[in-house]
């Protein structure tokens, strides 16, 4: 059985290609990383918002970068997650993101500390698909590990979460909210990386 798909009649681009638009690549796991640092110019990560991720993307990242004869490209680290003072609500968002991890990047659920049976119990009942499919198998994970995951609370969380992924190194912070009430989620991260509540 094979996927619906499309194809293209005579596609062509309207406009030429322009060699100075950077080419960044979305990696979470360690050939990808490396490929990354290897030849693009930017790396966008889906690790988690925890110290030990960050330092062992930016290893596999550099050594990409270092096999390449190349500095270490712009790396963009995407924090999903909700930013909420109904701090049950921002954790309750940021659990379909945490189930993603056991399915897709079963190495970071190990740095991040989740059991090997819960991973495991998380896979079993999450069966793949959008992660905001992944309510039940979401329920199972511990609050720490969707904190260390996600942004999953208040602004002050938040704050900490932000000021310690900076610190380990990554060159900026990106939100993609969850949840309800997304748009306050956007303002709370805007505000936070303006200097707002820290």
């Amino acid at each position: 059985m094979t996927a619906a798909g499309f194809a293209l009649d005579r596609a062509r681009l309207r406009f030429g290609a322009r060699s100075e638009l950077p080419v960044f690549v979305s990696a979470s796991g360690p050939r990808t990383l490396e490929l990354a640092g290897g030849v693009a110019d930017g790396v966008i990560l889906l690790v988690g918002l925890f110290p030990d991720a960050i330092t062992w993307a930016l290893e596999h990242i550099d050594r990409g970068a270092r096999a390449a004869g190349r500095p270490r490209p712009h790396t963009a680290l995407f924090a999903y997650g909700a930013i909420s003072d109904d701090t049950d609500a921002a954790l309750a968002a940021g659990r379909s993101i945490a189930a993603w991890f056991p399915q897709t990047a079963p190495h970071l659920c190990t740095l991040a500390g989740l059991p090997a049976d819960v991973a495991a119990a998380v896979r079993a009942s999450y069966a793949g698909g959008e992660f905001q499919e992944a309510e039940a198998a979401a329920r199972l994970l511990p609050d720490d590990f969707v904190r260390r995951m996600a942004l999953a609370g208040d602004a002050r969380e938040a704050a900490a979460r932000i000021g310690d992924v900076l610190a380990a190194g990554v060159d900026s912070v990106h939100v993609f909210p969850l949840g309800p009430d997304r748009m306050a989620t956007v303002r709370a991260f805007a505000g936070l990386m303006s200097g707002g509540d820290r």
